[in-house]
């Protein structure tokens, strides 16, 4: 007979069971229902009645379901931390310069206080390691992970790694280079004479910023992407 599976301490443990011999599933001891798959959070689910995941305890006790969605919270709130992070060019492991030409993919990753947190191979099997085909390669990374979330960039010591890391970084940016903002408020300045529509602009700047208003409609966003700042405030 197949023993019990050892239980980690989570606290949301004490109102449920391992089901023996079945991966990741529980049983509710309030409510004598098997919970297939996801494991504890799942089971936190159950006993806090979120709709969507899964279905509701219904004999859970008010305090109990009080404190899972506590539990959940706090791990929402953890996942939240995470996107402050600093994405690392390069593998995830330290590579020489031969490793790395030899190699068959690339590892971006994504750092916090926590450590590294691997996020995605890339096959790299016939590319040539080159700036611009690395650069197209992190770039779909940033924008992935989005450019206000990245706190640094760490690079592989092998050159085009490093090329790709330091052109990045020298991108234009209104959030973390004031003389682009500062340059661009003179420009309009001197292309548009009459105050109202610099008025009209300056306001159309920070919608375009924070992507609210018409630039947060999706055409707009994805438009982002491929067109300059100029032309996608003309075209909205």
């Amino acid at each position: 007979m197949p023993s019990a599976p050892a239980r980690s301490d989570d606290p949301a443990w004490a109102h449920g069971q391992v089901v023996v011999g079945a991966k990741n599933s529980s049983i509710c001891v309030h409510y004598s229902k098997r919970i297939n798959g996801g494991g504890i959070t799942r089971l936190k689910y159950h006993f806090a009645g979120i709709k969507g995941q899964v279905e509701a305890c219904k004999k859970v006790p008010p305090d109990v379901k009080w404190k899972m969605k506590q539990l959940i919270e706090d791990l929402t709130m953890e996942k939240e931390k995470r996107k402050r992070l600093r994405i690392d060019i390069g593998n995830s492991q330290s590579l020489s310069n031969d490793e790395v030409e030899e190699g068959d993919s690339a590892n971006p990753t994504l750092s916090d206080i926590g450590g590294t947190i691997f996020l995605k191979s890339v096959d790299t099997s016939g590319l040539r390691k080159d700036k611009e085909t690395l650069l197209k390669m992190f770039d779909e990374v940033v924008k992935e992970v989005g450019q206000k979330n990245i706190v640094q960039f760490v690079s592989d010591n092998e050159f085009a790694f490093k090329a790709v890391g330091k052109a990045l970084q020298q991108r234009p940016s209104f959030s973390k280079q004031k003389e682009v903002t500062r340059g661009l408020l003179s420009t309009i300045t001197r292309l548009v004479p009459d105050c109202d529509t610099q008025d009209v602009i300056s306001g159309q700047l920070e919608e375009y910023k924070k992507a609210t208003g018409d630039f947060g409609m999706p055409l707009a966003i994805r438009q982002r992407e491929k067109l300059n700042p100029g032309n996608n405030i003309m075209f909205f």
